[in-house]
């Protein structure tokens, strides 16, 4: 009987083990490294963190949107990243979903600040995400006065743009 519960003990060890490494090796890779292979526009105040099977770190900034976009879009061309388009989840009357998604990030410049917008990059089998969310009074996940800025890589996927 004392073997017997010694090797469900084991089990159970092994099986939480592993459970909680898939839930973290996400940061532990590939995709940390990624993430920390130049500054962020700001200094993150959270992550690297895993989240949904991307690494990912946050922080808030009272940098514009084509401040902070515009810092990524530079950063990662420069470090061998094809970028693949820019899109904000807005849309003015009138404006199509089409439009809202552009492969210039000057696409973006026309729309009001309150539009947000989030640029994707792809290299070697990662993703790069950046999401920008601008100050908000009625999102209780934003802050009021700065801005909310998530960036993550996630490993594999196709090489695509906003509609894999």
């Amino acid at each position: 009987i004392l073997a017997a519960v010694a090797g469900v003990g084991l089990l159970v060890l092994f099986v939480g083990g592993a459970v909680f490494y898939l839930s973290w090796s996400d940061c532990l890779g590939g995709e940390r490294a990624t993430l920390e292979e130049f500054p962020h526009y700001a200094e993150p105040e959270s992550g690297p963190r895993p989240l949904q099977g991307t690494c990912e770190v946050r922080y808030t900034t009272e940098a514009s949107r084509k401040e902070v976009l515009g810092y990524y879009d530079e950063r990662l061309r420069k470090n061998g990243w094809e970028v693949l388009g820019f899109h904000t989840s807005y849309l003015p009357k009138g404006m199509k979903e089409e439009e809202a998604t552009g492969k210039r990030l000057s696409d973006l410049w026309e729309l009001p600040q309150s539009a947000g917008g989030a640029l994707v990059a792809y290299r070697d089998g990662y993703r790069y995400w950046v999401e920008y969310y601008p100050p908000s009074k009625e999102d209780p996940d934003v802050p009021d006065d700065e801005a909310l800025v998530t960036a993550s890589v996630s490993e594999g996927g196709r090489p695509g743009g906003f509609r894999n």
